[in-house]
């Protein structure tokens, strides 16, 4: 049986998109966490909407409107999984995108992350 090899989607010029992602990391000073200036970069992978499971995975699934998943080769962010940072935020057509659930399929060289689209933006 063969196997759809996931990286090679990502990269391939045929389904890869560009969007962008903030980053807002931190540190501590005195006792109280202060907010670095956000940076931002470009990445290019493979956008496709949010299943029913996948938005069954991440907290409040059953409110969530207008979830995607975005594929990549490059670690995006949550809180949960970097203590001194804050979620990524995903800039997609006129739209922004907050990280909710990162699957870190690194022994397949990729990154699946479930992100949820942010009223007012």
């Amino acid at each position: 049986m063969s196997r759809v090899n996931v990286k090679r989607v990502i990269v391939s010029p045929k389904f890869r998109q560009v969007y962008t992602v903030t980053r807002t990391k931190g540190h501590y000073e005195k006792g109280k966490f202060i907010l670095d200036e956000p940076i931002k970069f470009d990445i290019s992978g493979v956008i496709t909407v949010a299943t029913a499971k996948e938005v069954n995975m991440i907290p409040e699934g059953d409110r969530i409107n207008g979830a995607m998943v975005f594929y990549s080769l490059v670690p995006l962010h949550t809180t949960t999984n970097n203590p001194n940072a804050i979620s990524d935020i995903i800039e997609w057509q006129n739209n922004k995108y907050k990280i909710m659930q990162v699957n870190p399929w690194i022994d397949y060289g990729y990154y699946q992350a479930v992100a949820v689209r942010m009223e007012g933006y």
